[in-house]
């Protein structure tokens, strides 16, 4: 199922593009990867980050992590949102992600397509 995550994210996708300079604040996110210049990907940012991540143009956050990550932000949702993001959490449970969290993933992408997503 994690695989299946990963490919629908390059389904998404018809290539992959190197950050422009606009988004050399995302650069600084862990694992940062820009699969195309509306689906973007990283780990969890900081609060800190956020506000650079709203500069560089993203629109939405989708957060795949569970509550339980230890980098997660009980209030991540309001700090997005405070900056005038979407945001949705999907928690996934990575070692045995259920199909309703594909599903889930794959509405909310619908929900905020033309919008670029982190």
């Amino acid at each position: 199922m994690t695989r299946l995550f990963a490919w629908l994210a390059l389904l998404v996708s018809t290539h992959a593009l190197a950050a422009d300079g606009q988004s050399v604040g995302l650069l600084e996110l862990y694992n940062y990867y820009e699969y195309s210049p509306r689906l973007l990907s990283a780990g969890q940012p900081t609060r800190e980050q956020f506000p650079a991540i709203r500069a560089a143009g993203v629109e939405a956050v989708i957060n795949l992590a569970p509550v339980t990550d230890p980098g997660a932000l009980a209030d991540e949702g309001d700090v997005v949102r405070g900056l005038g993001m979407s945001y949705r959490h999907i928690p996934v449970d990575w070692h045995h992600p259920p199909a309703a969290d594909v599903e889930s993933f794959l509405a909310t992408m619908a929900q905020f397509a033309g919008k670029r997503v982190l």
